[in-house]
Formats: C-alpha cells, structure tokens, sequence
C-alpha cells in the first residue's frame, strides 16, 4: 500500500511540475524578442488572408502579383474546376495524413493525430483556389508591406518540393 501511495504522488508531483512548467513558459514566451529590429512603420501595401476551419490554417494570396505567379507552382490543371478565373490561392504546409484524412475535428483518428505531432509521415502543400475573399469569423484580412510579401514568398516557395528532373520556377522574391 506504501508503494502505491508513493508511485501516485510522484506521478501527481509530475503533473503538478509539468502544469507549473506551462504555466512559465505562457508567460514568459510573449516577451521573446522577434523581429525586433523591423521596421514596422512600412506602408501596408497589399492584403493577404488568414483563413481556418478550425482544423487547417491557410494563407491566402493573390494569385499573380508582379513577384509571383502561383500558378507556377499551384496549377489550375490539378484542381477538380480547372478554372483560371480564380484569383486568390490559399495555401498551408503540414502532415499529408492529416490534410487527406481530417477535414473535421470529428474525422481525427489517433493514429493520424500522432504521426503528425512525432513527424512519422510526410509533409503536403495544401493550395485551394478562390474566386473571392469576404473577411468572417474564419478569415482575416492582414495588410503587409511588399517587402514583408516577398519575405513570405521566398520562404513558402523554398517549401515547395519538386521531383528529379522539374525546373523549380522563379519568383522575383529569391
């Protein structure tokens, strides 16, 4: 009974500890200088979109902007419409089980769930094409600098993974 009694505190101590750790870490996390030499001040050039469904984030940007055409690397051809009227393209990075299987909360299986957080499957580009963007409770509108633009463009086109052979598009943003 002694033992039992002193595996549960120590279990309970760890639990309390982790909780304590949490705790600090939410804290102190915000003061963490990032960016902190940026000029924040630029002019707020051109609107991009935040939009969740609760389980996915995407970017939303403009389909074609004098530093990019996403449809270098996002084609119409690969969606069910083909249509090339669509002017805004969202795009996420994540787990590809976790795109493919879990359009909703409900949909979340274990076994996907943890292969996502360990990093044992592979990563997607998720893109969806739009013909128009309404800020809601599900999208954000952010206005950037087109410098802030093309940072973001340079980092999410280094993400994109090309098979042997294919000649990775240019934007004027590497």
């Amino acid at each position: 009974m002694k033992k039992i009694l002193k595996r549960t505190g120590r279990v309970l101590l760890y639990i309390v500890l982790l909780l304590i750790i949490y705790v600090v870490a939410a804290l102190l996390i915000p003061f963490i200088p990032v960016n902190k030499n940026k000029d924040y001040q630029s002019p707020n050039d051109l609107t991009i979109y935040i939009m969740s469904n609760g389980v996915h984030t995407d970017i939303v940007v403009p389909v074609k902007t004098e530093w990019v055409d996403w449809t270098n690397y996002i084609s119409y051809a690969d969606t069910d419409l083909k249509d090339t009227t669509y002017s805004y393209v969202g795009i996420g990075w994540g787990d590809k089980g976790f795109y493919l299987q879990t359009p909703t909360w409900a949909d979340l299986k274990f076994s996907t769930a943890f292969k996502a957080m360990t990093g044992l499957s592979s990563s997607a580009i998720h893109a969806t094409f739009y013909q128009s963007i309404v800020p809601d409770s599900t999208t954000v509108a952010i206005n950037i600098s087109k410098e802030d633009y093309k940072d973001m463009v340079a980092f999410i086109t280094k993400s994109f993974d090309f098979n042997k052979g294919e000649d990775r598009p240019n934007s004027k943003c590497e």
